[in-house]
């Protein structure tokens, strides 16, 4: 299990992505059909400006069977050995061993 101080920490910065997200993705549309380059430049000025921890790229995601990060599905929102428990005793509906 992850310490509790980082899967905090992980949701503050979710709840940071939810609050700045649609600033942050309009300003990145106007970058786009932007063409002029010292408007460019003061478009990355304020994305700079935001909070840091607001970016999606600062989020992670822990399974919540046992606080593990790595080897995490995003479908089922499990890691790979408790999604393989789960899809065994068949508490995942639609979930087959795969055979061929």
């Amino acid at each position: 299990m992850s310490k509790k101080s980082i899967l905090e920490r992980s949701k503050k910065k979710y709840k940071l992505n939810k609050v700045h997200h649609i600033k942050r993705k309009e300003i990145k549309i106007k970058q786009k059909n932007e063409k002029n380059i010292i408007k460019l430049f003061s478009l990355e000025k304020i994305i700079q400006k935001l909070v840091k921890n607001s970016a999606l790229t600062r989020f992670k995601r822990f399974c919540w069977v046992t606080g593990r990060n790595r080897g995490y599905y995003r479908d089922f929102s499990l890691s790979r050995h408790v999604l393989r428990e789960f899809a065994h005793k068949g508490n995942l509906p639609g979930i087959l061993k795969s055979s061929w």
